[in-house]
């Protein structure tokens, strides 16, 4: 109990079906643990009552996340452009012949359609497409995004300099730490102390 509370976990169970069933006895023995952050997404949570094939009954939930989001952009790379040139030319016409004696007014009108010529044409060669977006991830913190880098820079080191030298990197640099954020990691680790 110690443990659930300095980890500052807390359990999803709900209700008091039990989770361990021998002939004699019935308890509530499963516990599913989450952290508070996680706590919002675990729903459902029920003991299935199924057959399990063990004194343990299945526990059934679902993980509630966070659906990406979608966006919406015009790659300009992949525009159409002989299609941009054809429409907006169809757009303005002779439209540049009609301004030789015109007014204020007729200029700004002409300005407004011509703008208004150049985002159709646009549009039309080079559409949007959606994307997916990852939400922003609230763990991650920018002492995480330095560590990564610094095993990046020693994991390429590796490769370039031997594993003589990356073995000495990673232990006298204190980067061994690390394997815990980033599991390529472990896989350097093991490249370099079997080979020296």
């Amino acid at each position: 109990m110690d443990f659930i509370w300095s980890a500052d976990l807390v359990w999803c169970n709900s209700g008091n079906q039990p989770t361990f069933k021998t002939r004699a006895r019935e308890e509530v023995l499963d516990i599913t643990l989450v952290n508070h952050t996680a706590q919002h997404l675990v729903q459902g949570w029920k003991v299935d009552q199924a057959e399990s094939g063990s004194d343990h009954a299945y526990i059934e939930f679902r993980i509630e996340g966070t659906k990406l989001q979608e966006a919406k952009f015009r790659n300009v790379k992949q525009t159409n452009w002989p299609l941009y040139r054809k429409t907006l030319q169809e757009e303005l016409g002779d439209a540049a012949h009609r301004l030789d004696t015109a007014s204020i007014d007729d200029l700004e009108g002409a300005v407004e359609r011509a703008e208004s010529s150049i985002l159709k044409a646009f549009h039309q060669s080079c559409p949007e497409k959606k994307v997916k977006v990852k939400p922003h991830l609230t763990w991650w913190t920018p002492g995480l995004t330095q560590l990564r880098d610094r095993i990046h820079h020693v994991h390429v080191g590796a490769y370039k300099l031997g594993a003589k030298v990356c073995r000495h990197l990673l232990f006298n640099s204190g980067l061994a730490i690390c394997t815990l954020v980033q599991p390529q990691l472990v896989r350097t680790l093991e490249i370099c102390t079997s080979s020296t």
